[in-house]
């Protein structure tokens, strides 16, 4: 209806470009304008893996799109996202497609062999990122800055928010 956005959410693709028109033909028969990319684009997170990004942006071209990394998507990967022209959520507010967004990178990391960090340390890392993005998330809607939409990679960084009330939707990946 009018003043409503419709997006496709898409997450844990690690590489599988063959998916990408699929999930366009998706949003076309839709009627979607924007698409939430919940990381996990890669599978090494290495810029030889540049091609699946490059593969997202050709075919939602002409699409807004809000993105993070997962936990197998490095540096290198976030900042194609950016040059491809997405919106990357970096742990602030910001609005696309008329809805206020707020989200970051998945702070763990992972590659193919596994986790590149203890289990201790993973976990504190996203209980960190939670407790953040929760106040973040309060102290805008006490300034009457509502996020509509808290978009994270694991959903162990979005339980404080989600039990907080200060969102009206949390969508993750991960699992």
């Amino acid at each position: 209806e009018e003043g409503e956005t419709t997006a496709l959410v898409v997450t844990d693709r690690h590489d599988n470009i063959g998916m990408d028109p699929v999930a366009r033909r998706i949003a076309d028969q839709a009627g979607a304008q924007l698409l939430i990319d919940l990381g996990d684009d890669t599978s090494q997170g290495g810029e030889w893996e540049n091609f699946s990004i490059n593969s997202l942006a050709r075919e939602f071209e002409g699409f807004d799109v809000v993105a993070l990394g997962g936990n197998h998507d490095a540096d290198a990967t976030v900042e194609q996202m950016r040059k491809v022209g997405f919106t990357v959520l970096d742990g602030e507010p910001v609005e696309v497609g008329g809805v206020r967004f707020l989200g970051e990178t998945d702070p763990r990391g992972t590659k193919i062999t596994g986790y590149t960090e203890d289990a201790k340390t993973r976990d504190s890392a996203l209980s960190a990122q939670d407790v953040a993005l929760r106040d973040v998330a309060c102290e805008a809607d006490e300034r009457d800055e509502r996020v509509g939409v808290l978009a994270v990679h694991s959903w162990a960084s979005g339980k404080e928010v989600a039990g907080s009330g200060c969102v009206d939707l949390v969508l993750t990946g991960h699992l």
